[in-house]
């Protein structure tokens, strides 16, 4: 069963996310990127497990990511890169008021 990234928030400044059918032993390694080829990779992610919900912060606000994940078993042999690439775009956060 391959395994599924899901997005379920996102603010002016993060993303939240969810991971499912991680297979037992395995890496999950996320890219983020404001390409939706992946030319430049904003940083690459390892979460080991099922650490889900996970939150990530320091995104600029409105700015479209791209996201994309696969997994790495203990022997280092990674899974090809999950299809559809999740895309998002952080919104302009409110301004406080003076």
């Amino acid at each position: 069963m391959a395994f599924g990234i899901v997005i379920t928030a996102v603010t002016a400044t993060t993303v939240t996310y969810t991971v499912a059918d991680i297979p037992g032993g395995s890496t999950l390694e996320l890219q983020l990127s404001t390409r939706d080829d992946f030319r430049f990779v904003v940083s690459p992610i390892y979460a080991p497990g099922q650490a889900s919900p996970t939150t990530l912060s320091g995104l600029n606000q409105d700015t479209v990511y791209y996201l994309r994940g696969r997994t790495v078993d203990g022997a280092g042999a990674a899974s090809d890169w999950i299809a559809p690439i999740l895309g998002f775009k952080t919104p302009v956060a409110n301004a406080p008021d003076l």
